[in-house]
């Protein structure tokens, strides 16, 4: 889940600069098709938590997401 905090940190801020930025976020867990449609669910399910969590000022979310913010502000100076 780090990972994909990060990813949409830093993804929020490249639109924010650029609304027709595309991010993309590359998870290969499998050759699987049934994986990747697994994958693809919990992806997905992800994205609505976290808009829930963000919309609810879910205090756990805010400080994951701050975190993940922390991080890539220590690697990038804007």
């Amino acid at each position: 889940m780090v990972a994909l905090d990060i990813f949409m940190v830093g993804a929020t801020y490249k639109r924010t600069k650029d609304p027709e930025q595309n991010c993309a976020f590359l998870c290969h867990v499998s050759t699987r098709t049934t994986d990747h449609k697994h994958i693809v669910d919990v992806l997905r399910k992800y994205k609505v938590d976290l808009a829930k969590g963000v919309k609810d000022k879910n205090p756990t979310l805010v400080a994951r997401l701050k975190a993940a913010y922390d991080d890539l502000a220590s690697t990038h100076q804007e």
